[in-house]
């Protein structure tokens, strides 16, 4: 699941700070079994920059993450915090994201940390 178009920050005490201008959010499988990745890619602009190495931020979705929905200046986002206590917000193109998409996004969020806290309660254990 992809939103194409948004802006990542980071909050500090008093401030937000830009990390991504334009960035795409994607939720993807890691390598791991029942594992799930939470990606923010800066968004490529020319071909020069399609041949450089592409710099990621990746948070391992899990329940921790305390990811949630949030509104900031009458524009949809999404906020979490990882694993160090930094918290983080991606703010949605509304121009490029429609509320369908965005409420795919979070249920596809929330059905992967679901998976990661309760899938290894029904695998079968090896004798």
């Amino acid at each position: 699941m992809q939103l194409p178009s948004g802006s990542l920050f980071v909050m500090r005490e008093d401030r937000r700070e830009c990390v991504y201008e334009r960035a795409v959010a994607t939720i993807r499988r890691s390598s791991v079994p029942f594992q799930y990745v939470l990606a923010i890619t800066p968004h490529m602009e020319d071909k020069e920059e399609e041949d450089a190495a592409i710099e990621e931020t990746t948070f391992l979705i899990d329940e921790a993450l305390a990811f949630r929905t949030s509104v900031r200046d009458q524009t949809p986002s999404f906020v979490w915090r990882d694993v160090q206590g930094e918290s983080f917000e991606f703010v949605v193109d509304t121009a490029m994201c429609n509320s369908v998409m965005r409420s795919v996004f979070e249920v596809t969020y929330l059905q992967c940390a679901w998976a990661v806290s309760y899938t290894h309660l029904t695998l079968p254990t090896k004798a």
